[in-house]
């Protein structure tokens, strides 16, 4: 037992003597000294470059480069100090060695990484300013201002209705076209390739449109409120002159043009607000029963009605005049046409932007030019007056297009008055 622990005793010393000649030296003091400054310059920059911090990218790459250079000085430094009084190899210098190798790799990857960024970056914005610049082109105009660079007053949208019927026109084709343009370059979508000044050119438009729809229900209200009163003066007109037929008095008939006129003002309305509006559909009722009081009002002074002469003297008068007698003929088949008249001294031109159809989603901008005509005719045993609106559209060439028309009004006459 004695001899097992002295072989115990003597393998221990053995190894252990074996294990502090493997273990290295320890570094001089003054080395090791060093080495820690070392290792604390090369741990604030590994901090800086792995955290998440508010410094720029580009500032933390640049602090790991300098980090990186000045531990490797701070080695040089060690070594040229302290030649022959350590191991170059020992793990403590190879291991911090490593650590700046990795630090300089770090860095120089993830400035690789930064300028790919960049050029992407830059590559993406070249990209967003090519498909934005034709917007900005087409949706620019119609928000920049007056004193404003760039500014077009004849394409500038001024935000608000105006009392000016030809401005007010402007105004009217300028917001179909910017709600055209807006409507496209929505349905165009650009996602990444939408610079911030197309966007925010986007919501002024957007904002200016809206700010012009109110206001021109404002004005629609306006005209509403005028029509409402023109009607409402016709109909007392019509119950003065029923009462003066009761009387067995002589009565009058409205002038055409307060109807024409009460009707412009309602349509002009009906431009501006939903079709459903119950205001128009009651006020629309009103002028109808009007018309008819008139019809009623006329057919007692069918003796006073009378042909109005010949007013147009353009090189066309006879080819309208024809176009007209069709009208009536297709309104009144079997009619047999007592004479003719253009009762307009010459052609009228109206530009009004409208709906392009019942469902009021898109606008479009319209010229158009008109004559009146009158055609007398006999149907059977019943002669009437008809008034003809001759009209016809500019096209987009400029020229004008096919003539069109239709009967506005029919009034009883008696025969005798063709003359």
């Amino acid at each position: 037992m004695n001899k097992f622990l002295g072989w115990l005793a003597g393998a221990w010393i053995l190894s252990f003597s074996m294990a502090q000649a493997q273990a290295p030296a320890p570094l001089p003091s003054n080395v090791a000294v060093q080495l820690t400054q070392v290792s604390r310059i090369v741990e604030r920059a590994e901090r800086s470059l792995g955290g998440a911090g508010v410094a720029a990218e580009s500032s933390k790459i640049e602090t790991a480069k300098a980090a990186a250079a000045e531990a490797r000085a701070g080695m040089q430094e060690i070594a040229r100090r302290y030649a022959g009084k350590y191991a170059p190899d020992h793990p403590d210098i190879a291991a911090m060695q490593n650590r700046i190798a990795a630090l300089e790799a770090a860095a120089g990857g993830r400035a690789v990484a930064a300028q790919q960024a960049q050029a992407a970056a830059q590559q993406q914005a070249a990209a967003a300013g090519a498909a934005s610049g034709d917007w900005l082109a087409r949706l620019g105009p119609f928000v920049i201002g007056m004193g404003r660079p760039g500014h077009d007053g004849a394409r500038y949208l001024v935000p608000s209705a105006t009392q000016a019927a030809e401005e007010m026109q402007k105004r009217r084709g300028l917001y179909a076209a910017a709600s055209t343009a807006l409507a496209e370059y929505r349905r165009a979508n650009l996602g990444a390739m939408e610079t911030d000044e197309l966007r925010q050119v986007a919501s002024d438009l957007d904002v200016a449109l809206r700010q012009f729809g109110e206001s021109c229900v404002q004005y629609a209200d306006q005209d509403l409120a005028e029509a409402d009163a023109r009607i409402g003066e016709l109909e007392q007109f019509v119950r003065e002159q029923d009462a003066q037929i009761a009387a067995a008095e002589p009565a009058l008939y409205p002038e055409r043009s307060t109807l024409e006129h009460a009707q412009a003002v309602l349509d002009r309305a009906g431009g501006l607000v939903k079709s459903a509006d119950p205001r128009m559909t009651a006020l629309a009722s009103r002028l109808d029963a009007l018309k008819k009081a008139d019809v009623r009002l006329r057919a007692a002074r069918a003796a006073d009605t009378r042909l109005r002469p010949d007013a147009y003297a353009g090189g066309d008068a006879e080819a309208l005049k024809r176009f007209a007698e069709q009208v009536v003929a297709r309104a009144q088949p079997g009619i047999r046409l007592l004479k003719t008249a253009l009762v307009s001294p010459d052609w009228t031109e109206e530009s009004a932007v409208e709906w392009t159809d019942t469902t009021r989603t898109a606008l479009r901008h319209r010229t158009t030019r008109r004559v009146t005509a009158q055609v007398a005719g006999r149907l059977n045993a019943t002669t009437r007056l008809y008034t003809v609106d001759v009209r016809q559209d500019r096209l987009s060439s400029g020229a004008w297009g096919p003539t069109v028309g239709h009967v506005m009004f029919t009034d009883p006459m008696l025969e005798e008055n063709v003359k």
